[in-house]
C-alpha cells in the first residue's frame, strides 16, 4: 500500500486515465483523472499490485464498487518504487477472451466501471447463449465424424 499522494505521482499525464476491471475478461475504460484522484484521496492508501502489471496497471483502487486497476506510468514507477517495477509482471494469467472497442457511452468510461461491468455481463450472457448453440453443433459434428471413422 502507498499513500494517495504517492499514487497520484504514478499516474500518466492527461485528463483521462485508463482503467481495467475484470469481469469474465479484462474490460478497459478511460476515466476522468480528477475522479481517480478523488478515489485515491477517499481511500487514503492505494494498493500496488502485479496482477495487471503486464498491462501497466499497477495501482488498484475500488471505484464504483469494483476492484479497478489504474494505468501506471512505468518510468515513474521505476523511479519512485523500483522494488515493484523489478518484480516483473507477477505471472498473472492474462488471457482476454474478447477485446471490445465499442464507442457507446457504456464503454467509453463516462458511465464508470460499474456501467461497463453491467453492459459486459449483458454481452457475456448473449455470448454464452449463442456459444451454447455453437458448442452443441460442433459436438454433434465431432460425434458424426468419429462415428464415420469407426
Amino acid at each position: 500500500m502507498i499513500a494517495a499522494e504517492h499514487a497520484a505521482k504514478l499516474l500518466p499525464r492527461g485528463k483521462k486515465v485508463h482503467t481495467f476491471i475484470r469481469v469474465f475478461a479484462w474490460v478497459g475504460a478511460d476515466v476522468d483523472r480528477a475522479r481517480v484522484l478523488a478515489a485515491f484521496e477517499s481511500a487514503k492508501e492505494v494498493e500496488v499490485s502485479s496482477y495487471a502489471a503486464c498491462l501497466d496497471h499497477h495501482l488498484v483502487i475500488e471505484l464504483d464498487g469494483m476492484r479497478t486497476y489504474i494505468n501506471t506510468n512505468p518510468k515513474a514507477l521505476r523511479r519512485l518504487h523500483p522494488q515493484v517495477a523489478a518484480g516483473g509482471h507477477g505471472g498473472a494469467s492474462m488471457n482476454p477472451i474478447v477485446n471490445i472497442g465499442l464507442h457507446d457511452r457504456e464503454f467509453d468510461g463516462s458511465g464508470g466501471p460499474a456501467e461497463v461491468a453491467r453492459r459486459l455481463r449483458q454481452l457475456a450472457s448473449e455470448v454464452l447463449r449463442v456459444g451454447g448453440y455453437e458448442r452443441e453443433f460442433f459436438a454433434s459434428q465431432t460425434r458424426q465424424t468419429l462415428s464415420s471413422m469407426s
